[in-house]
């Protein structure tokens, strides 16, 4: 079911942001860490705490708060790195006017960032699918035809 909401969102046709913002967002917020960085070092090199909470109400998965992250817990390490990645997202555009699947996008390109596949480095662990959708997205803009 959230491969099918995610792919929708991508394909609606409703970002808002160039790829090029996307991309540069991402590869800011890699900057600050190591070539080895999991997701967890991505949030602190944000300032940003991730708390897990299996209480949170039904239908959310996570939550973006001003210095935390708040995620469902999950016993798939690839959905829970998603989970932390998207709510990472929300939290690096929430200031400026975008749509979710701006959000999406940027949460696919903080997991492989074009200057990690540039240097033959993998990806963060996320869902086989989600790759799929990256290399798609990556494969369709103009703006990174080398990638």
């Amino acid at each position: 079911m959230l491969r099918t909401v995610v792919t929708a969102e991508l394909r609606s046709g409703l970002a808002l942001l160039s790829d090029e913002e996307i991309e540069a967002e991402a590869q800011s917020l890699w900057a600050g860490v190591s070539s080895v960085a999991d997701v967890e070092d991505l949030a602190r090199a944000r300032g940003i705490a991730i708390e897990h909470d299996d209480g949170l109400p039904a239908g959310c998965d996570g939550l973006a708060l001003e210095h935390a992250v708040v995620v469902r817990p999950s016993r798939s390490r690839a959905l829970l790195v998603l989970r932390i990645l998207h709510e990472l997202a929300h939290h690096l555009l929430g200031a400026r006017v975008h749509t979710h699947a701006d959000v999406w996008r940027m949460t696919l390109a903080l997991a492989w960032p074009v200057e990690r596949i540039r240097q033959g480095l993998p990806s963060l662990d996320i869902p086989p699918w989600c790759l799929a959708l990256r290399a798609a997205i990556l494969a369709e803009c103009r703006v990174i035809p080398a990638a």
